[in-house]
């Protein structure tokens, strides 16, 4: 049986293209071809190629591409120097500091923890002692890094203001010599004069807990106290430390959890005349549920893509984007810099999803327990990946490593392989990785895959485009 290419086809609105995975490469094919590499693909009888289409093909085959290759084994090739990475070049440390939070924020994680999923919020919150360990542990493993970063997470992180100063200090000693910075993510609410002078003089970043304006962000963001809203006390603790605290501003960047049933323009409106840097997630539904995306806000999202497309060209300055532009603009960017070609598959190779867990974001939890970042399950044992008493438990990171490996079959034949972003944080149950977790995922990935292709080739397109237009100006 003749083997089919290792291909994925797309059609834009103006041409056919033909993703081919051995290569990573993105080409544009005639119409004619498109549809006899379809009917391949698909086992069906495949029409007979006009003389140009078969030397299309024959080109195609000559410079490397179409080939059939897949993947014969499965694994994440980072394994085999991961205790280096991990021993001597660790990047960031986040501290939960505690769990308590004064907010009741609707779409919480923790405010919506069962106990087992997700741990709930609770009073605990971390000793001076344990803090101080946990740095300790960073410093034994960064000697190979010269720029790094310390966390401080919630819950509410600015609850333990005393601790955050503290160890802020203690760090700055015992890293002396390193590029060191510092972030905390908040809600803003309890920050005092000294806080904000403290942060502004020590290389703080913070990065503030805000949905829009009052109406859409009160809706989801309330005090736990009362359950009235948050807006105001968040706004005008940060307009008091504005006029207050020279420099405040320049650490400001806000975090927007977007609902898309919530009006997307009024949202972009709103950090534009915040003056400063904001970016978007979209909301994490309640397990067992999903999000609906309404026709206006799909309708926005194409738009804000094309202006990021243009943007990423120079054709839409920066004073024009918004906040769902601007987070369109980024990602195109990011898919831009990951063409990377190959000449082929290589015999073992893994999914795109899974990082070297805690290099990036290692995670400390309250009691000294070591997860690979802050959006784990601190409730699963299978994320828990060490404690910093004990140090790493490697036999675990190599399994939250290798979960690609329980879908061997499948990723082999997968063609958005190298596009897949399923983490172990995504799947990850109580005690151990299922299959079944990993394959409920697959169908959003492909559809993502496809968007971010078709985000390539829209550049590409729009960048020939103007190409011409400015040919024929000058003719």
């Amino acid at each position: 049986m003749t083997q089919k290419p290792f291909i994925h086809l797309i059609k834009s609105p103006y041409h056919h293209y033909v993703f081919d995975v051995n290569t990573n490469s993105i080409l544009r094919v005639s119409k004619e071809l498109s549809e006899y590499l379809q009917a391949e693909q698909i086992g069906k009888a495949a029409p007979t190629l006009s003389q140009s289409a078969a030397q299309e093909m024959d080109s195609l085959k000559q410079n490397g591409y179409l080939k059939t290759k897949h993947p014969k084994k499965i694994e994440n090739p980072q394994i085999r120097d991961v205790e280096y990475l991990l021993e001597y070049q660790l990047n960031m440390l986040t501290l939960q500091v505690t769990q308590q939070c004064n907010f009741r924020c609707s779409y919480c994680t923790y405010s919506t923890g069962d106990g087992i999923i997700q741990r709930g919020h609770s009073s605990k919150s971390m000793s001076i002692q344990t803090a101080k360990q946990a740095v300790d542990f960073f410093k034994k493993r960064v000697r190979h890094r010269s720029k790094i970063n310390i966390g401080y997470y919630g819950g509410e992180p600015l609850i333990e203001w005393p601790l955050i100063k503290e160890v802020t200090k203690y760090a700055q000693k015992c890293l002396e010599g390193k590029e060191l910075t510092f972030s905390m993510t908040t809600n803003a609410t309890l920050l005092t004069e000294e806080m904000a002078r403290f942060f502004t003089e020590n290389h703080f970043s913070l990065l503030i807990s805000l949905d829009g304006p009052k109406e859409i962000h009160d809706r989801s963001r309330r005090f736990a106290g009362n359950g009235e809203g948050t807006f105001e006390t968040v706004i005008a603790k940060i307009e008091e430390m504005k006029r207050k605290v020279p420099g405040f501003q320049d650490i400001l960047s806000f975090n927007s959890v977007i609902d898309p049933c919530n009006p997307s323009a009024c949202i972009s409106e709103f950090f534009r005349n915040m003056h400063t840097d904001a970016r978007a997630s979209t909301l994490n539904p309640p397990p067992g549920t999903s999000l609906v995306y309404p026709m206006e806000y799909l309708r926005e999202m194409k738009k804000a893509s094309l202006i990021g497309c243009l943007h990423h060209l120079g054709l839409v300055p920066n004073d024009k984007m918004d906040l769902f532009s601007t987070n369109q603009a980024g990602q195109i960017h990011m898919n831009m810099d990951h063409k990377m070609t190959l000449k082929e598959l290589p015999d073992v190779c893994g999914h795109a999803g899974p990082c070297i867990p805690g290099l990036s974001r290692m995670f400390v939890d309250v009691q000294g327990n070591i997860f690979p970042c802050e959006r784990c399950s601190e409730t699963s044992g299978s994320m828990k990946i060490g404690h910093i008493a004990k140090g790493f438990d490697y036999d675990n990171i190599k399994k939250v490593m290798g979960i690609a490996s329980l879908t061997e079959d499948s990723c082999k034949n997968y063609w958005a392989l190298f596009k897949c972003d399923i983490c172990a944080a995504q799947i990850s149950e109580e005690k151990e990785f299922s299959a079944a977790g990993i394959l409920s995922k697959c169908a959003n990935v492909r559809n993502n895959a496809e968007e971010n292709l078709r985000q390539v080739i829209a550049v590409s397109e729009v960048q020939k485009m103007a190409h011409t237009l400015r040919q024929g100006e000058r003719s």
